[in-house]
C-alpha cells in the first residue's frame, strides 16, 4: 500500500544544497573554459564552423541561467513591443536602463543570477516539509522517495502564509473529495524571496533532483557505464555516458524529489540540471577503461543486428516488389506449419481421450517413453501454434499494407462522392425532388443510408490513416529499416581509436537524463505520490479548521472557497486583456 510520513532528511537535504552549489562553481568554470575555447576556434582560419556554433551556443545558454543574461536583440525587441503598447511602464522602465550597457548579452533586470535562486532551493530544502513516500504495492518491488519542499497546510500557518495554507485547504479537500486526487500538487514560488508567497495558480512537479542522477558534494557524477549511437540527423557517431542513479542499489533504492514550481526553473538551470558537464582528468581514466571494454561487445551486437536487418529489409522489400509472391510464399509456410501442426496433433491423440467437456486427457497406464512423446508433441505443437500465428499476422499485415495508400485515396474519392450527394438531399424541399424522391419520407431513409455509408467510409478512413502513421507505408519502413542498418554498420565497424576519439570530443557537453527504467516507474507511482499529498494535506485542513472554526469549519471552508474564486476570475481577467494587447513574450 501507498504510504507518506514525515521524516527528518536533514542530512540529505545538506548533500543537495552543496552538491548544488558546487555544480555552479563548476558550470561558471566550463563557461569560462568554452570562453577561452571560442577564442581559439575565431583565430583559427581552419576551425570548423559547426564547433564554433556549438561553443557559442553553449555561452549564451550558460550566460542566461547563471547569470540571468540574453541577447540585446530580444530585449530590444521586448522594450519597443511595451512602448507601443503603453503596458508594464515599470519593467520597459527597467529594460530601457539595461540597455545602456555595452555588448551583444545583456542582463535581464528581472532575472536572477544562478546563485540567487539556489538560496531559494536552499529553502525549499530545509524550510518547507521534508516527507518519505514508500509504495509497498509497486509491481517493481518497493518504491521509495524522499521528498522535499513539499508546501503543507500545517507547514505554512506556522511561518505566516495563512493565504497559502487557506489555497492548500481548498485544493486538496476538492481533488479528494472529486477523487481527482492523482493530479500534481499545485503550488506558486516566489523567485524573489525565500518562501511560498501568494498563490497557487501555477503548477508544480514532482521534480527528479538533477535528473536522478547521484551527484556528490562536489558537484561530480559517477560514471556507470557508455552507449554508443548514430545521431539520425547528422549521420555521425555519438556517444553518452550513462551516470549512476539514485534510485540504483548502490544508492538505497530512494529516488530524490524536490518539489518544484514548473515556471521557476529550466531544463539548463544549474540549480535542477546538469549540462555542458566534462568529466575531469580521474573520471576520465574510469571511463575510457569503460569503452574498452565495452567496444568489443558493440561490435558483436551489431554484427548481429545486421544479419537479422539484412533478412527483415530483404523481406520488405520482396512485399513490396512482388506481393504476390510474398503472399504465396507465406502461405506456404502456414500450410507447412498446418501439417507439422497436424503430425503432432495425431501423436496426442494416440495418447489422449475426449472427455465430455471436449478437453482431451492423457490415457491411464501410459509408459515412461509414451509419457515422454506426449510431452515432446504438446511441446512441439505449442511452438508451432506460436510460429504459425506469427506467419499469419505477418500475412494479413502484409493484405493490408500492400494496396492500402491507394485504398486510402479511393475511400476518400468515394466519400467525397457521397458526401455531394447527400448534401444534395433536402428534406424541406417540394416533392417530387429533383432527386426523384417522391416524398419526404423516401428522402429522409436514402439521406440515412448515405449518412451510414459515409460513416462506414470515414471510420475505415481513420483506421487506416492512423494504422499508416503508427507503422508506416512499406517505402516508409524499407527507410526506417535503412536507417537502422546504417547505425549497426557503422557500430559493428566501430574501433576503440574512434570510440576514444568521440569520448575526448564530446567532453564538456554532456547532459544526463533520469534514466529509462525511472522513467517508466515513475510515471506508475506518480498518481499514487500525488493522492498521498493531497491525502496528507486534506487531513491537516479539516483538523485545523475544526480546531480554529468548530461548528462554523464548514461555512468558513465555502467563504475561502468563493475568495479564491473571485481572485482567480480577477487574475484570468487580466491575462486575458494582456493576450489581447499582444503583451505576452
Amino acid at each position: 500500500m501507498p504510504c507518506l510520513e514525515e521524516a527528518d532528511l536533514s542530512l540529505l537535504a545538506q548533500q543537495h544544497i552543496k552538491a548544488q552549489q558546487a555544480n555552479i562553481k563548476n558550470q561558471r568554470d566550463r563557461l569560462s573554459e568554452i570562453q577561452a575555447e571560442l577564442q581559439k576556434l575565431k583565430s583559427d582560419p581552419d576551425a570548423d564552423p559547426l564547433k564554433i556554433t556549438e561553443a557559442e551556443k553553449a555561452i549564451a545558454d550558460l550566460e542566461y541561467h547563471l547569470n540571468g543574461k540574453t541577447s540585446r536583440a530580444k530585449l530590444q525587441a521586448e522594450a519597443d513591443q511595451l512602448r507601443a503598447s503603453g503596458l508594464k511602464p515599470d519593467r520597459l522602465k527597467r529594460l530601457d536602463q539595461a540597455l545602456k550597457a555595452d555588448g551583444d548579452l545583456i542582463k535581464d533586470p528581472d532575472l536572477d543570477t544562478a546563485e540567487d535562486r539556489a538560496k531559494v532551493m536552499e529553502a525549499l530544502y530545509t524550510q518547507r516539509q521534508q516527507l518519505v513516500f514508500r509504495d509497498t504495492a509497486f509491481d517493481g518491488g518497493e518504491r521509495t522517495a524522499s521528498i522535499f519542499g513539499a508546501p503543507t497546510v500545517k507547514n505554512m500557518k506556522e511561518i505566516g502564509e495563512d493565504a497559502i495554507a487557506q489555497d492548500l485547504m481548498l485544493r486538496s479537500i476538492s481533488l479528494v473529495m472529486g477523487r481527482n486526487d492523482t493530479k500534481n500538487p499545485n503550488d506558486y514560488l516566489d523567485p524573489k524571496g525565500l518562501e511560498v508567497k501568494t498563490s497557487l495558480s501555477d503548477g508544480i512537479e514532482h521534480h527528479h533532483i538533477y535528473n536522478n542522477v547521484y551527484v556528490d558534494e562536489n558537484g561530480r557524477v559517477k560514471p556507470n557505464s557508455v552507449r554508443f549511437y548514430v545521431n539520425p540527423k547528422t549521420g555521425d557517431v555519438e556517444m553518452e555516458v550513462i551516470p549512476e542513479y539514485w534510485n540504483s542499489s548502490k544508492h538505497g533504492k530512494n529516488t530524490q524529489f524536490v518539489e518544484l514550481l514548473d515556471g521557476a526553473h529550466s531544463g539548463n538551470d544549474p540549480t535542477t540540471h546538469l549540462h555542458y558537464y566534462k568529466f575531469n582528468d580521474t573520471e576520465s581514466v574510469d571511463i575510457r577503461a569503460k569503452i574498452s571494454e565495452k567496444i568489443k561487445e558493440i561490435n558483436s551486437q551489431n554484427a548481429s543486428r545486421l544479419v537479422k536487418l539484412d533478412r527483415e529489409l530483404q523481406e520488405l522489400r520482396d512485399r513490396k516488389n512482388d506481393p504476390q509472391a510474398y503472399e504465396n510464399k507465406l502461405k506456404t509456410e502456414i500450410s507447412d506449419y498446418d501439417s507439422q501442426i497436424s503430425d503432432a496433433l495425431e501423436i496426442e491423440r494416440k495418447y489422449t481421450t475426449e472427455n465430455a467437456k471436449g478437453v482431451r486427457v492423457k490415457n491411464r497406464g501410459l509408459t515412461p517413453d509414451q509419457e515422454q512423446e506426449l510431452q515432446k508433441a504438446r511441446e512441439k505443437r505449442k511452438a508451432l501454434e506460436s510460429s504459425r500465428d506469427k506467419v499469419q499476422k505477418s500475412l494479413e499485415e502484409h493484405r493490408t499494407f500492400v494496396n492500402l495508400e491507394s485504398d486510402i485515396q479511393q475511400w476518400k474519392s468515394q466519400k467525397a462522392s457521397l458526401d455531394a450527394q447527400f448534401n444534395a438531399i433536402k428534406l424541406n424541399a417540394r416533392f417530387p425532388d429533383a432527386n426523384g424522391f417522391p416524398d419526404k419520407d423516401s428522402a429522409r431513409k436514402a439521406k440515412e443510408q448515405l449518412k451510414n455509408q459515409l460513416d462506414d467510409l470515414t471510420a475505415r478512413i481513420k483506421t487506416s490513416e492512423q494504422l499508416l502513421r503508427d507503422k508506416g507505408s512499406l517505402d516508409q519502413q524499407i527507410r526506417d529499416k535503412e536507417l537502422k542498418r546504417t547505425e549497426a554498420q557503422k557500430l559493428a565497424n566501430l574501433t576503440e581509436d574512434e570510440a576514444l576519439a568521440i569520448y575526448e570530443r564530446t567532453n564538456g557537453f554532456f547532459s544526463f537524463d533520469k534514466g529509462h527504467q525511472e522513467s517508466q516507474d515513475y510515471s506508475k507511482s506518480r498518481p499514487k505520490m500525488n493522492s498521498e499529498i493531497h491525502k496528507y494535506n486534506a487531513r491537516q485542513a479539516i483538523e485545523v479548521l475544526e480546531r480554529e472554526h468548530g461548528d462554523n469549519a464548514l461555512a468558513v471552508l465555502r467563504q475561502m472557497a468563493e475568495n479564491s474564486y473571485k481572485r482567480n476570475l480577477l487574475y484570468n481577467t487580466e491575462v486575458l486583456v494582456e493576450k489581447v494587447a499582444g503583451t505576452l513574450i
